[in-house]
């Protein structure tokens, strides 16, 4: 999935949604932007994965939490597939 398909599955609007939710620097720049998000997503799924998660949880709080558990569970399912693909070479 792409980094913005994986946000609306966690139940967020949009990956501007997960910067602006985390607002201002006090130099005005904001705290993260979608260059960062999008750089985390391929080189650090697991910090990107964990800051939607996060991100959902603090602006959706426990009201659908429906959608995010089923994002949790496709994560979960990912990382079962990886484990058996690292398992099954010969090292």
């Amino acid at each position: 999935m792409t980094p913005s398909q994986q946000a609306k599955a966690a139940g967020l609007k949009s990956l501007q949604q997960v910067v602006a939710f985390h607002g201002l620097k006090d130099n005005g720049e904001p705290m993260l932007n979608i260059k960062t998000l999008r750089n985390w997503h391929e080189h650090k799924p697991s910090i990107f994965k964990t800051m939607l998660i996060g991100t959902a949880i603090q602006i959706e709080g426990y009201t659908n939490i429906k959608n995010l558990n089923a994002y949790i569970k496709s994560i979960e399912a990912e990382n079962k597939e990886l484990n058996e693909a690292c398992n099954s070479v010969e090292w």
